[in-house]
């Protein structure tokens, strides 16, 4: 059984240019043991039972290529890593996530300390903009 799409919204950058988009899905539950493993769990009615739902964003490799992706991404790790590292610092906590946005996409970005505490951007990826974190 797979996932269901439940709404696909596009995204565009601050040029209007459409670069990927929103999707909101719903996967079903499985059972994890037993003999019904991998096996859709169902309710009394035979209705198939759903995990909450989630959003994910992905970007369209054919309006923006995965060079500019990379690009993208690295400059949004290094700008949110400045505007941030004080903070964290100060902190005392041993990782911070937050959203940073560039040209009108947003972005969550891990800051993180390795072993010996210094601090290091550990993953940077597109959001929806329900998971905006201020």
């Amino acid at each position: 059984m797979p996932a269901k799409i439940l709404r696909r919204t596009p995204l565009y950058d601050a040029s209007g240019r459409r670069i990927g988009e929103y999707i909101l899905y719903q996967v079903p539950r499985k059972h994890g043991h037993g003999p019904d493993v991998n096996k859709a769990v169902r309710d009394q009615d035979d209705n198939a039972l759903y995990r909450p739902v989630k959003t994910k964003m992905v970007y369209d490799p054919s309006a923006i290529y995965d060079a500019e992706m990379i690009s993208r991404l690295r400059e949004v790790g290094a700008e949110a890593y400045y505007s941030k590292l004080d903070e964290f610092v100060e902190s005392g906590e041993p990782g911070l996530i937050f959203t940073h946005a560039k040209d009108g996409v947003h972005y969550n970005v891990y800051l993180k300390k390795d072993p010996h505490g210094n601090p290091y951007i550990d993953n940077v990826h597109l959001i929806g903009e329900d998971y905006v974190i201020l």
